[in-house]
Order: structure tokens, then C-alpha cells, then sequence
């Protein structure tokens, strides 16, 4: 079975282009974005150079250094990095990737495990900084024992005689090195000078195949077309390092935004109690669900008793709500690692309730009209116009258990019974038939009072409880 590195080459040649080599660090800058960079960058990469993190990569310019450094720093090792691979290889079994790095990595891990591990994890092929030829030579012999492709090192100022020795000896692919820099530096020679040393070194066997590494830009690479293949890497890594910065998904290098906003569940009402959904919220990053939810009112950020800001899923309007508009915020950390902001519109402004009490009236009267005379004994603001709204509830309990409920609208008639702005009234429930309440266990009228005019506590006397003109005298009032 042919190495996936000669498919890819072959690949590309047939449709006319060099072959793209991509490097990234293992582990940067954590070891799911690291497999999750392979898997995205995979798509449009013919072979996949993975680095082995080094805390001295003398090779290597500052982008690939950085990237190393926080491989290192998020804990990454050897085993880890064969796992990455592993991952990656599940679901990408025909695309090549060779391991890049440095020997004492090697030495110390143990030469034939390290071997046995690249052979099982699905490494194909090696590129090993350090390691020149002719010193090379031994671990190269195992490597091919393993199918694994020792990549050889070519440089401007190998010699000829050099240059032949360590292609005879090398496998299918090889490995230019444009320029005497590390990489990632500034390009010192022209395009022309770096083709005219490839094509020299192309000569000596046509059938192996050498990639250009070092100084590739989207500048360089049209000039430099022709070679067998071409490695970009510390463009990517550099690329990573702004996402980073930016608080950017590394993987895509952009940050979506998450769209929809948080809705309220519940009544603006002083006493009601507000709850929160993101069922509207999406996020293309990915996130796991959990929001911290901060409530506001007026736009301000409520705190409670203690100076401590006001969050949970929900909140129950209080008498400093009245007449103020609430919402809730919330935030949470994608899965890109971007910390995102959510929102939800702000409710009606907040009107006060009174549940003034249950009317219950036992077994006695019939007819289809309910009045209900009252005393409010709690002064409203002077000049008010009095109550913005009103609405009863009535529930009936039928004798055998069942339950039936009916919103009635009510007609309030208010009158200034003193000076100090108190009112009595009546308030008249009609349009509901009741045949006979002997065929009712306890009929229940609920009366909630809403103010928007004054937040102080309303308090309610009934007087009377009349049907069709008829005082009910078996009623009785409980007060909520």
C-alpha cells in the first residue's frame, strides 16, 4: 500500500499545482482546538505537519516559538500529541501527516516506541530538525522498516557531491530549506535564486519529491509554483496568536456573534415572578447551555441588600419595580472560548397589584349578576385618576371536585367618600349565569387590583356580596 504522502503528491501534479504543506503546533493552543485547527485546515491541505512543542526550537522564528510555548504551558505531551493524531486519523484515514520536531524528544521517549507510537496513532512520515545526514541514516533504516518516511533536510549551501548522498538515500519526499533563517523570517534571497537551487537539486532525481519551506507568503508562492510542494506555517501560527488576541474562535478565525434574544416568561406585576428562556438563542460557535443571568431595572443593574448584583433564572417583582421597566442580561463562554452577551427586551412597565381577598360564599343564592361593594381604606396619590385596571377572577368548585373558571370583565365605580382621598365603590361582575349555588361546594371570587398611579399598600373592606340585588349573607371574606 502506497504512503498517503506519495498519493498526495501525485494528487496534486495531476491537477497541476504544488501540493500544500500546512504546519501547526500540537497542543495550541489546547489540545481540542489543536485537533479541531487539523480538522479544518485538512480540508484544503494536501499533508499535515504537526510539531512536536520544544521550550528551545532553534529552527524556528518567534510565531512557532509563541505557539510552543502555549502548547507547553497547557500541559501538552508526547502521548497526547499521539492521541491528537490518532483522532485525526479516524476520520481522515487517507490524509498524510508527518511529525516535525527534535531528536532528544525522541531519544528520550525511546527511539522504537516512538516509532511503534507514530505506527499506530497513523504518523507518515518524520521530520526530524536535528538529526542530519549521514547521522541519520540508523533511525531513518527504522523508520522505513515501519513505512514511515524519514524526511531529509536540503539546504542553499549543501554541496553537490552532499546534495546526491543525501537524496540516494533519502525516501519519496524532501525537505528544502529556502533561505539560512529561521522560520518565519523576513525573505533574504529572491524567488528566483530559491527556484534556481530547487531546480538543481530537482535534476539530480526528478522522481523524488522536494518541498520549499521558509519564507512562503502569498507574495512568494506564485513565483514559486513549480516545486513538488510548498510549506506554510508560520503564517498559521501567527494567525492563531491574533485570534487568540482577539478573542476570536481560532478555528475559524472569526467569532460569530450569537443570534436571538432571551425571553420573559410572566406578567409585569408587582408580585408576579419573571422567569428566563434562551430557547431563541443560538450560537454557531457552539456553547454548553449555561448562561449567568443579571437582572436590570431602568437599565440599571439591580443588587440586592447586600450590594451583590441580582441574578438567577428568575425574579419576583417587588414594590420598587413599580412603574419601572425590567430585563435581563446574560453572558456566557462559547465554545471558541469567546465570552458572549445576551439580552432580552424590557418588560411593560411595572404595574402594582393587591390581591385583596377571597369571597366565599357557601350554598345560597342564584341569578346572573354579582356585585361586590367595597371600602379601599388607603389613600391614592392626590389628583390620581385612580385605578388603571381591574380584573376578577371567579372559580367555581363543583361538587363533585371538578373545576370551573371563568375571567369576568368588571365595571369600577369610584367615589370620594372624604377628604383624605379614600374611595368606596362596587365593582359588577356580570354575563355569568349561576342556576343555583347549591350545585357548588364553595364558589370563589378573586379580585387583583392594579395601580400604576401609586406603589403604597392597598387594603380592601368588603361590605357586602350581592346577587341580583340579594345580599349574600352566607358569604365570608378571606384575606389573601
Amino acid at each position: 500500500m502506497p504512503n498517503p504522502i506519495s498519493v498526495a503528491f501525485k494528487k496534486a501534479k495531476k491537477e497541476g499545482r504544488p501540493a500544500l504543506l500546512t504546519y501547526t503546533v500540537a497542543g495550541d493552543s489546547s489540545k481540542k482546538q489543536s485537533l479541531d485547527i487539523l480538522n479544518s485546515i485538512s480540508k484544503n491541505a494536501d499533508i499535515l505537519e504537526i510539531g512536536l512543542p520544544h521550550n528551545t526550537p532553534v529552527a524556528d522564528g518567534s510565531q512557532i516559538q509563541t505557539s510552543a510555548y502555549r502548547a507547553i504551558k497547557n500541559g501538552i505531551k508526547i502521548n497526547d500529541i499521539f492521541k491528537i493524531v490518532k483522532d485525526f486519523k479516524s476520520f481522515n484515514k487517507s490524509k498524510p501527516v508527518i511529525l516535525m520536531g527534535y531528536y532528544n524528544m525522541i531519544f528520550q521517549y525511546g527511539e522504537n516506541n516512538f516509532l511503534k507510537k507514530c505506527k499506530v496513532s497513523g504518523v507518515n512520515g518524520l521530520i526530524v530538525v536535528d538529526l542530519p545526514w549521514p547521522e541519520n541514516k540508523k533511525f531513518a533504516n527504522k523508520c522505513k522498516k515501519k513505512s514511515i518516511y524519514f524526511i531529509q533536510l536540503l539546504s542553499p549551501t549543501t554541496t553537490t557531491k552532499r546534495l546526491k548522498k543525501i537524496i540516494k538515500d533519502s525516501h519519496s519526499m524532501n525537505y528544502f530549506i529556502s533561505m539560512l533563517s529561521t522560520t518565519g523570517g523576513k525573505l533574504k534571497v529572491s524567488p528566483t535564486e530559491i527556484m534556481n537551487n530547487y531546480d538543481k537539486i530537482k535534476r539530480i532525481n526528478p522522481k523524488k519529491n522536494v518541498v520549499i519551506g521558509f519564507g512562503i507568503t502569498e507574495k512568494t508562492i506564485k513565483s514559486l509554483k513549480k516545486a513538488d510542494g510548498l510549506v506554510v506555517g508560520s503564517a498559521i501560527c501567527k494567525e492563531i496568536s491574533n485570534s487568540l488576541k482577539k478573542r476570536q474562535n481560532v478555528v475559524t478565525n472569526v467569532n460569530n456573534e450569537p443570534t436571538g434574544k432571551l425571553i420573559l416568561i410572566g406578567d409585569a406585576i408587582q408580585g408576579s415572578t419573571l422567569t428566563v428562556s434562551a430557547a431563541n438563542i443560538s450560537d454557531e460557535d457552539g456553547w454548553d447551555g449555561n448562561i449567568i443571568y443579571t437582572w436590570t431595572r431602568d437599565s440599571i443593574t439591580m443588587q440586592d441588600s447586600t450590594g451583590s448584583f441580582v441574578v438567577g433564572e428568575s425574579y419576583t417583582l417587588t414594590a420598587d419595580d413599580v412603574g419601572k421597566y425590567i430585563a435581563v442580561g446574560g453572558t456566557f463562554t462559547d465554545d471558541g472560548g469567546e465570552e458572549e452577551i445576551v439580552s432580552s427586551d424590557t418588560t411593560n412597565k411595572v404595574t402594582a397589584q393587591q390581591n385583596v381577598g377571597a369571597f366565599s360564599v357557601i350554598n345560597t343564592g342564584s341569578g346572573t349578576d354579582i356585585i361586590l361593594d367595597f371600602y379601599l381604606d388607603s389613600a391614592l396619590d392626590s389628583g390620581s385618576d385612580g385605578f388603571n385596571a381591574i380584573q376578577a377572577t371567579v372559580n367555581f368548585s363543583l361538587s363533585e371536585g371538578a373545576l370551573q373558571s371563568a375571567s369576568m370583565n368588571a365595571e369600577l365605580d369610584l367615589g370620594v367618600v372624604n377628604d383624605e382621598n379614600k374611595y368606596n365603590g362596587e365593582v359588577i361582575f356580570g354575563g355569568v349565569t349561576v342556576t343555583n349555588f347549591t350545585d357548588f361546594s364553595q364558589p370563589i371570587f378573586t379580585m387583583n387590583m392594579y395601580d400604576m398611579d401609586i406603589d403604597n399598600a392597598l387594603t380592601l373592606s368588603v361590605t357586602d356580596v350581592i346577587m341580583d340585588d340579594v345580599p349574600l349573607a352566607n358569604s365570608t371574606l378571606i384575606i389573601a
